[in-house]
C-alpha cells in the first residue's frame, strides 16, 4: 500500500517526525519527478542532457505543481542552515539516497536531503544522523540549500 505522505518509500517509518515533509505525490508532476530522477541518476551534463530529452518526449508541464493556499507555511521554529547551499551531489556513499524538496519561503531555490541506507536523514558533512539536537538544529543540520539557478 502506497503512502501517500512518502511515494517513493524513502521513509522506514512514515510516522518519523524527520520524515514528514517528503513531497506527496499529487504535489510532483510526472515530468518533474523523472527529471530529479534523470538529473540525480546521471548528474552533470547526461543528466541535463537527460532531463531534456524527456521534456522533448513528454512535453512542458502544463499546469506546475499545485501548492496549498497561500504556499507552505514556513516552519516556526526554522533556524538556518548549517550547510552552505550546494547542488544536489552526484555522489554518493553506498546505499545512500537524496530526495530534492520544492522552494518555500525559507529555501527559495529548494533544497536536497542526504538519507543513509538505513533511510535516516544525515548531515551531509559528516554523513551521519546528528545526534543530541533539537528536532529544529537536527533540521537545520540536514536541510541543503539549492543554490539560485545559474544563468547559461
Amino acid at each position: 500500500m502506497c503512502n501517500s505522505s512518502d511515494p517513493f518509500g524513502l521513509c522506514p517509518d512514515p510516522k518519523d517526525p524527520h520524515c514528514t515533509d517528503l513531497p506527496l505525490v499529487d504535489e510532483l508532476s510526472d515530468r518533474k519527478i523523472l527529471q530529479y530522477s534523470a538529473s540525480i541518476a546521471s548528474g552533470g551534463t547526461l543528466g541535463k542532457i537527460m532531463a531534456n530529452v524527456i521534456s522533448f518526449f513528454i512535453g512542458e508541464d502544463p499546469s506546475p505543481a499545485p501548492v496549498s493556499a497561500g504556499g507552505p507555511k514556513p516552519s516556526p521554529n526554522f533556524e538556518t542552515p548549517t550547510n552552505p547551499a550546494q547542488p544536489v551531489p552526484t555522489t554518493l556513499p553506498e546505499g545512500h539516497t537524496v530526495r530534492v524538496g520544492e522552494p518555500t519561503q525559507q529555501y527559495p531555490n529548494g533544497y536536497w536531503r542526504q538519507y543513509n541506507a538505513q533511510g535516516q536523514p544525515v548531515n551531509p558533512a559528516t554523513g551521519k544522523p546528528p545526534s543530541n539536537v533539537t528536532t529544529p538544529q537536527f533540521q537545520s543540520q540536514t536541510h541543503v540549500p539549492l543554490p539560485p539557478p545559474s544563468n547559461p
